[in-house]
């Protein structure tokens, strides 16, 4: 299964050990090979016909997932692949919205236009929790997470952490509340906690000495016109 994300090593341990018999079945989709980052090698499964002359070659072009919409985009993309096999596919679902195809400078940009998105629908009478964002890989939700936070729009991860809630991040946060207010308890005591040898008993008797001595945060600056 997956056989376009396959290397061309595993491709010809494969066919050395199906030498005898030639009784190899791959499962793939060569119009969504993307791991070529680590290696993969789409020709695999496009070569794979030459290689097993014999071989009966199923399409399932029925899409159970997407509207017509989304098809009609997806085959237009597709249908510019000069390497592939020729195939159209063909919606289950009724007809819903037209997709948006929107180009991003970086993923800057990309996280700052999906949170204005979100908050004009928002605006519009939507629902937060009827609103979704997929992306690939859990690194590309940095930028998205930065400016949700920014535009104070809610969110959670539904898988992994976010981003201002993974310890060292939190630590540093803890690093700046405190340069800014050295009367921050909470702050303090995290980052007496990562000290060797300190917990909680040992972190609130250094809060205690601390604060006693601490001194009162300067006033906070006037925001800039």
């Amino acid at each position: 299964d997956e056989y376009q994300d396959t290397n061309p090593l595993q491709g010809e341990l494969i066919d050395l050990l199906a030498a005898r018999n030639q009784n190899v079945m791959a499962v793939g989709d060569d119009a969504q090979s993307i791991y070529g980052w680590r290696g993969a090698s789409c020709l695999n499964i496009l070569k794979f016909p030459e290689r097993y002359p014999a071989a009966k070659v199923y399409k399932i072009e029925t899409n159970y997932r997407s509207t017509p919409e989304i098809l009609r985009v997806a085959n237009a993309a597709i249908a510019a692949n000069v390497h592939q096999f020729a195939k159209k596919l063909a919606p289950a679902r009724p007809a819903g919205g037209k997709p948006w195809v929107v180009a991003c400078a970086d993923a800057t940009e990309q996280g700052a236009f999906v949170a204005q998105r979100v908050a004009q629908l928002r605006a519009e009478g939507g629902r937060l929790s009827r609103m979704a964002v997929l992306y690939r890989a859990h690194f590309h939700a940095l930028e998205l997470q930065l400016e949700l936070t920014h535009g104070d729009i809610p969110f959670i991860i539904t898988s992994g952490i976010r981003f201002f809630e993974q310890a060292h991040i939190k630590d540093v946060i803890a690093y700046v509340k405190l340069v800014a207010n050295p009367r921050d308890e909470l702050s303090f005591k995290r980052l007496a906690l990562a000290l060797p040898g300190i917990g909680a008993k040992g972190a609130d008797k250094l809060w205690r000495a601390f604060a006693a001595g601490a001194p009162t945060p300067p006033p906070a600056r006037p925001a800039a016109p």
